[in-house]
């Protein structure tokens, strides 16, 4: 488990915009970006992974087989991520992400954003709270409030708390 450089971490970015282009002027359809929200310069572990395909698998349920014009996905070393192409309208999908996201403790770690067919992103209407202490906004995150390690805790947090639960039932 290597950590990723900033210079790699904004290389992926690029790659997933490119990726996204590309995947929007082929289906010309709304295209789902799934990533993990990860803190730190490790972005990918078996834990990591374990969650986001479990959220991936919760994805695949909320959407019909037969919608999805095409996915890929892939567990780099800079962070999972998939790609979905869907024939649905882009609002809808977005409620489906947004389902996802607040009902599972998961959720917290997803990031599903929602492209409309001409590329447009969706937002969300009301801001997820921070992970750590829940206040509304990005007041936190962009005040760098909470320390990379709190972050981390929490997150590691979340995901044992939720497969120990998982792995019980």
């Amino acid at each position: 488990m290597s950590e990723v450089t900033l210079l790699e971490i904004l290389d992926a970015r690029e790659k997933r915009v490119l990726k996204q282009r590309e995947m929007l002027e082929k289906h010309s359809s709304p295209l789902i970006c799934f990533t993990m929200n990860i803190a730190g310069p490790v972005k990918v572990n078996p834990l990591i992974e374990r969650a986001f395909f479990e959220g991936l698998g919760f994805l695949e349920n909320a959407i019909p087989t037969d919608k999805v014009i095409a996915s890929e996905s892939a567990v780099l070393h800079t962070g999972c991520e998939a790609f979905l192409s869907v024939d649905m309208d882009a609002n809808a999908l977005k409620k489906i992400c947004i389902e996802i996201e607040e009902s599972s403790p998961l959720g917290r770690l997803f990031d599903m954003d929602v492209l409309d067919a001409d590329g447009k992103k969706l937002d969300r209407e009301i801001e997820r709270g921070c992970i750590v202490c829940g206040k509304k906004g990005r007041s936190c995150s962009a005040g760098r409030l909470h320390s990379v390690e709190e972050l981390q805790k929490v997150t590691r947090e979340i995901m044992h708390a939720h497969f120990e639960k998982a792995d019980r039932e």
